[in-house]
Order: structure tokens, then sequence, then C-alpha cells
């Protein structure tokens, strides 16, 4: 089952990475930073849309969670240089 869950984000990384390099979020964006992990499980579902979301964490999504990115920026890295 982690396996599983790991390939999901795995894939979700992927067409994230995509979507940065088309920048995707509107200019005037709200800019999201959030630090952690972001965890989905079970039946939850989190939406970010016009935005642009700095993760410093890993995403796992397990189960029938989803995460959905509508006109939004995904990065992923850490806040602080090092």
């Amino acid at each position: 089952m982690h396996r599983l869950g790991a390939l999901a984000v795995i894939g979700f990384v992927v067409v994230a990475m995509c979507q940065v390099a088309l920048g995707q979020a509107p200019s005037d964006a709200l800019v999201v930073e959030h630090s952690g992990d972001l965890v989905l499980e079970g039946t939850q579902s989190v939406e970010i849309s016009n935005e642009i979301y700095h993760q410093s964490g890993i995403i796992i999504i397990r189960g029938d969670a989803q995460l959905t990115l509508t006109d939004a920026t995904l990065s992923m890295g850490s806040l602080t240089p090092g």
C-alpha cells in the first residue's frame, strides 16, 4: 500500500512540475508557503486554486484522497537555502 501511495505522489509531482514550467498561476496570484508534510488520507479533498503554493516537505496522498490544482503553480523544496 505504501508503494502505491509513493507512485501516486511521484505522478503528482511530475504533473505539478509541468504546471510550474507552464506558469499557470495568474500573475497577481496569492503566494502560500506551507512548511511541513502535506498528508491527505481517506476521502479528504483539497483544492489549490488561483495561487502560487510552495510546499516545503513531502506530499502523501493515500486511499481515495484527492489534491486538485486549478490555475495554480506548485513548487517544492526548502524555504531556506542550504
